[in-house]
């Protein structure tokens, strides 16, 4: 509409418009289109009577809120128009098209995208001292922090780098701040899908982790000194992940790492040959096992070295419910065994483990042990990842009907035989029967002459190392319990010899002969067993 007078001012425009009665002298509240005048600043509104404009304070006041008083008495049907104006400021503003500078701070409250049309467009940050703090790399899908041009490792391009001249430049942390034992965590995670947040099962020796350290050599930052991989120890299955943990290290003279070590999904750490040192052939390091059970193999050097420097004293100590029982010791040069006794493996001719009294006299049978293993083949990954044969051996009870050489269908049990590799329990594999000959333990029963000359030794314990035979230790030689016949008395000094009944008897002489067990140290009763035969302890002479 036309205007007498100045024009709009720039703003937000709202008009009302009210028919007058007659005598009025105000308007206020609804207009005639039903919209209620609001204004906040008398100075920013225009009043016009049958549009005329009219003047401030002269012709009308907003001294009452939202209210426009002080008009000359109207007449019925007069015309008058408020027009309320709301200033506001113009901010600076950047061209969606061509662009532009913030100069100053920008706050933003909602969600932001950058870059929805997946055009090929770089986002970069630039600090006070790097022109690429923060690069994002459009056209190669790379977020960068310190570095222009993403890096190549050994084929691999990561999708986040981090590179810099020293700790502030080029290094990671990440902490946890919280009232609790909570940490902050670094997470690998595989599936065997092939799209994002896929959750197909992944496999036994799937690797699901790695940690890598490369070197520059002078020409490129190849070469691998050393990894950790977190790999899949077993088959796995809902909520079961069993893992492994292996490490590796690179030799002088070679470019890429080496598996070193391995803790497996049970805990056992093996070493060298990164698996029992028992399960195969050319078998070499060392094993820890979760039970307490180590076990060390060399092919060529020395297997287990000890040094003690400076003074005199125990190489090893060997202990029972934490106290001492026995050592190795040095002094001057010389070793001693402390404590000593001396044991052969030896067994029963049917194999067979009744109850045998300790210090119970054995002697000798014209029998030799003998051990049947069941020899098999089993794939396995080696350090490198790779499929490679092994050959394994487990000591067996001989089947019946079966002999030496013979083949045999053998599923592998858990725990027996002893430092069995986990993996390969409960499956079966084709084996072939073999005999391990002994060319010096022989076989034995409870003493039944008197004065025998084949004495073996007094029973000492069973062999309880799950190898499915019945193996004893015999004491021979050094210190140990010897069961005396209840009828006999002796005394320190005496030499004994067997009583013809698992019991020992006072020599006759004293001089020490091919049926001698052994000499009296003392006669004191270390245990009196029900038949009423007692043990003292003994120096033997049998071995």
């Amino acid at each position: 509409m036309p205007y007498i007078g100045k024009s709009p001012s720039f703003g937000v425009r709202n008009r009302f418009v009210y028919v007058a009665s007659s005598g009025a002298t105000s308007v206020s509240g609804a207009d005639a289109n039903g919209a209620t005048l609001t204004f906040t600043d008398g100075a920013f509104v225009d009043v016009y009577l049958n549009g005329v404009l009219l003047k401030p304070t002269t012709d009308y006041n907003t001294t009452t809120a939202n209210t426009i008083a002080g008009l000359s008495a109207l007449n019925t049907s007069d015309e008058v128009t408020v027009v309320v104006y709301d200033v506001f400021t113009v901010a600076d503003a950047v061209s969606a098209t061509s662009g532009g500078t913030f100069s100053g701070g920008v706050n933003i409250d909602g969600a932001v995208t950058i870059n929805e049309s997946s055009a090929d467009v770089d986002f970069r940050v630039e600090s006070n001292g790097n022109t690429h703090m923060l690069f994002v790399d459009g056209g190669n899908d790379k977020v960068m922090i310190g570095l222009e041009t993403p890096e190549v490792f050994n084929g691999t391009t990561p999708p986040l780098q981090i590179e810099g001249v020293d700790n502030n430049k080029a290094s990671l942390s990440i902490t946890r701040n919280s009232n609790d034992n909570g940490q902050p965590l670094l997470i690998f995670s595989k599936s065997r899908g092939t799209a994002v947040n896929s959750d197909t099962i992944v496999a036994s020796g799937d690797i699901i982790g790695e940690m890598v350290w490369l070197g520059a050599d002078g020409n490129d930052r190849n070469s691998q000194a050393a990894f950790i991989q977190g790999k899949v120890g077993g088959t796995p299955g809902s909520n079961d992940m069993p893992g492994e943990l292996l490490f590796g290290t690179t030799a002088d003279g070679a470019a890429s790492a080496t598996g070193r070590m391995v803790i497996n999904s049970v805990g056992n750490v093996f070493t060298g040959s990164l698996n029992n040192v028992f399960s195969g052939d050319d078998r070499y390091g060392a094993n820890f096992f979760t039970s307490g059970e180590n076990s060390f193999s060399s092919n060529t050097a020395n297997t287990i070295y000890i040094n003690r420097d400076n003074n005199d004293g125990d190489l090893l100590q060997f202990h029972r419910a934490r106290s001492q029982v026995g050592s190795v010791s040095v002094s001057s040069g010389t070793v001693s065994y402390n404590a000593f006794t001396g044991s052969h493996w030896s067994r029963l001719t049917d194999n067979s483990k009744p109850t045998i009294l300790q210090g119970t006299v054995v002697e000798t049978i014209d029998e030799m042990c003998d051990w049947y293993q069941v020899e098999f083949t089993v794939t396995e990954k080696n350090e490198k990842g790779e499929d490679v044969d092994v050959v394994k051996k487990h000591s067996i009870t001989l089947p019946d009907g079966k002999k030496e050489g013979d083949t045999i269908s053998y599923t592998v049990p858990e725990g027996s035989p002893a430092l069995i590799d986990k993996n390969d329990v409960g499956k079966t594999y084709s084996g072939k029967l073999i005999k391990e000959d002994d060319f010096k333990h022989v076989k034995c029963k409870i003493s039944d002459t008197a004065d025998c000359t084949n004495v073996y030794g007094v029973f000492s314990s069973w062999d309880n190392d799950d190898d499915t035979v019945n193996d004893m230790y015999v004491n021979a030689v050094g210190t140990a319990l010897v069961r005396i016949h209840k009828d006999q008395t002796v005394a320190k000094g005496d030499l004994l010899t067997s009583n013809g009944d698992g019991t020992a008897k006072k020599q006759d002489d004293d001089i020490i002969r091919s049926k001698t067990i052994g000499k009296v140290l003392a006669n004191i009763k270390q245990e009196t067993y029900s038949d009423g035969s007692y043990t003292v302890p003994c120096a033997l002479y049998c071995g």
